[in-house]
């Protein structure tokens, strides 16, 4: 219902040609449940989210290392760190300590629970849209995030399966 909200009506959104964005970040939704599901399903037990976390990134450095070679778009981190690296850096450390708590959250919440941090990043998204780019959003666009937080309301944590008499 929030989706309809933004890409059906004309004034919705600033320009129409938004609309095929919108349905872009649908697929990057897609990829994002793809990633809890697969984490709910298939994380062994034994493993610590960070752990998960670290082979999850080597993984994604291999399968990157290609691209970036092909392409000549390697960047060194040249001493002393500017301010700059120094931000990238503690970008990274935030991420990983992030997705770590994310995998804990599916593994305690579940996979749709804690999927809801998506929602927080959509939330945020507006406000520091509204704060840095002074940006005006249409009365569609508030009524498609009142949908979504009404949504949001209506998911609980996963409760533990009950077997056998209390």
């Amino acid at each position: 219902l929030s989706i309809l909200l933004l890409i059906l009506p004309n004034e919705s959104l600033p320009n129409r040609d938004a609309v095929s964005w919108v349905l872009v970040t649908l697929l990057a939704a897609l990829s994002l449940t793809g990633q809890n599901l697969v984490i709910a399903l298939r994380k062994p037990e034994s493993i610590s989210p960070y752990a998960l976390t670290c082979g999850m990134l080597l993984a994604a450095a291999i399968i990157m290392a290609p691209v970036v070679i092909l392409t000549d778009t390697f960047e060194t981190l040249p001493w002393p760190w500017s301010q700059t690296v120094w931000a990238v850096i503690l970008r990274a450390v935030i991420s990983v300590v992030a997705h770590g708590l994310l995998i804990l959250l599916i593994s305690h919440a579940g996979p749709v629970f804690a999927s809801q941090n998506t929602y927080v990043m959509t939330i945020a998204g507006v406000i520091w849209g509204i704060i840095i780019f002074h940006e005006q959003h249409s009365t569609w666009i508030w009524i498609s995030l009142l949908a979504m937080l009404i949504a949001l309301m209506l998911v609980k944590p996963r409760q533990p399966i009950r077997t056998g008499s209390n």
